[in-house]
């Protein structure tokens, strides 16, 4: 009886450190779950901290622009009117924090133009004073001035043979412009003294002419090809230029 109630009393024992340690015990189930919210806290921290950086990097452009004066940038603009692939630079003075004044120049030449076939070769040239307010933020600006516009066209075979040979200027058919320009954009200034910019567009309008040649207009036998050039001329004399996306990157100094 009493070897029974000892065997009753040590089987109930153990199934009580039994119970006992498995609910004292993690399982395997509970050890991944902790390992997976371990993870998760320490990406979130890199994040966190990784866009804490950014942010502090990318706060210097006001500060830049009070400490240095001078700067100049190389220019790429990929869509732009009326001639694509614009390259060029810019060289700039910070007036204030709130404003800078700089000169542009942007020019594109293509032989295949896209507009009128046969025509030879294309120069789109742009000379531009520009001022650029930030308005108290750190890279939002607002752009505008003035420009002068030199847009020359050089003529193909095709149109010089219904002219005489040998006359001077006749293969060039030129306008220069005066206008105005305006857009919006972003530029950031890094610790380093480096600028990435970006104007997202930007509208420049020729509004006065200040030289213009027509003379293969003129000559031309072939009244085709006289209202061809003169459509040219009419086109390149007041067609908006509309700029997206160009890229400007430089060095403060």
């Amino acid at each position: 009886m009493i070897i029974k109630a000892l065997f009753s009393f040590l089987l109930l024992l153990t199934f009580s450190c039994a119970t006992l340690a498995e609910n004292t015990q993690p399982t395997t189930s509970d050890k991944v779950s902790d390992k997976v919210e371990d993870i998760k806290d320490k990406a979130a921290d890199a994040v966190k901290e990784t866009v804490q950086d950014a942010q502090k990097a990318l706060s210097h452009s006001r500060l830049m622009r009070q400490t240095y004066k001078y700067y100049g940038t190389l220019n790429y603009a990929p869509v732009d009117l009326i001639l694509p692939s614009k390259f060029g630079f810019t060289l700039g003075y910070v007036d204030t924090p709130e404003k800078t004044w700089e000169f542009e120049y942007l020019k594109s030449s293509v032989s295949v133009p896209f507009i009128i076939d046969d025509l030879g070769e294309m120069t789109d040239e742009r000379f531009s004073v520009i001022t650029r307010d930030y308005f108290g933020t750190e890279t939002f600006n607002l752009s505008y001035g003035l420009t002068y516009y030199k847009f020359k066209v050089h003529l193909g075979n095709k149109y010089l043979a219904s002219v005489a040979p040998n006359i001077p200027d006749v293969e060039l058919m030129r306008v220069d412009s005066l206008g105005f320009n305006v857009g919006i954009g972003n530029r950031w200034i890094f610790s380093n003294r480096w600028i990435v910019g970006l104007d997202w567009i930007s509208w420049s309008q020729p509004v006065f002419t200040t030289r213009y040649n027509d003379k293969y207009a003129e000559l031309t036998n072939d009244p085709n090809d006289k209202n061809t050039a003169a459509d040219v001329l009419k086109l390149i004399k007041w067609v908006p230029r509309i700029t997206l996306l160009k890229l400007q990157i430089g060095y403060s100094f």
